[in-house]
């Protein structure tokens, strides 16, 4: 599996514990309305993610996303991301495309 490098995965990046990543969701204006009002669920949403993270990591044959795909994973399907949070996931850090044959340069 290869992770695509986003903006939003970025933005979590320095994030060390679950109530960092919910308040840096929340700075960024990512949380929707449910992830907002039921602040104590999407935590726990972050927790089992990151604990899902440490499970994955622990087989020695590992080779899956990291810890912030797996918080913007679970977080998704609880629905507790907006549509900024969405808009943030599309936009890749990628700069530009080349064509293939320049790819070796």
């Amino acid at each position: 599996m290869v992770e695509v490098p986003n903006k939003l995965t970025a933005a979590l990046r320095g994030c060390k514990t679950v109530v960092d990543i919910y308040e840096r969701l929340y700075q960024e204006r990512c949380l929707s309305k449910d992830g907002q009002e039921d602040r104590a669920t999407a935590v726990a949403s972050i927790a089992q993610a990151e604990a899902a993270w440490r499970r994955e990591m622990a087989d020695p044959g590992f080779c899956g996303g990291s810890r912030e795909w797996f918080v913007i994973g679970a977080l998704m399907r609880g629905g507790y991301l907006n549509h900024r949070a969405r808009k943030l996931i599309a936009n890749t850090l990628v700069v530009g495309q080349q064509p293939w044959w320049r790819f070796w340069r």
